[in-house]
């Protein structure tokens, strides 16, 4: 099966932790992304989202400030603006039930265990755009 075309779409990446972010967006240009939008925590993310809009978020668990399920939960609720349909992936350092289940509860379409991989993130983000009828 071929790989999806990314290159019409902008990810919002969000994620406390600089290095992992500069790691994981470097996977996302090489997957062909026009646009990645970086943000340190959920409510930058939310500010950002407002500002710029995106296609798809890869969003991390935990973080200060807002978490990945509070960014999630504001998204679907459309705060500030966000499109409720936003497709969302989770990205966690856990594979923990408890972990996946509140963060499924926060209405995401995807989740994954750090670090992102190519042969993980592919299919993780052409199912939640699929799922949102944006692929």
């Amino acid at each position: 099966m071929s790989e999806p075309d990314f290159s019409g779409l902008r990810v919002l990446l969000v994620d406390d932790d600089a290095f992992l972010r500069s790691l994981t967006a470097r996977v996302l240009k090489g997957l062909g992304f026009a646009a990645v939008a970086e943000a340190a925590d959920g409510r930058a993310a939310l500010a950002l989202l407002a500002r710029e809009g995106a296609d798809i978020a890869l969003v991390d668990f935990r973080m200060p400030e807002l978490d990945g399920p509070g960014f999630a939960a504001a998204v679907r609720a459309g705060t500030e603006g966000a499109a409720a349909d936003l497709p969302i992936v989770m990205l966690s350092g856990s594979s923990d039930a408890g972990a996946i289940a509140t963060a499924e509860a926060s209405g995401i379409d995807g989740y994954l265990v750090k670090p992102v991989k190519r042969d993980t993130v592919v299919p993780a983000l052409a199912d939640a755009l699929r799922r949102r009828g944006r692929l």
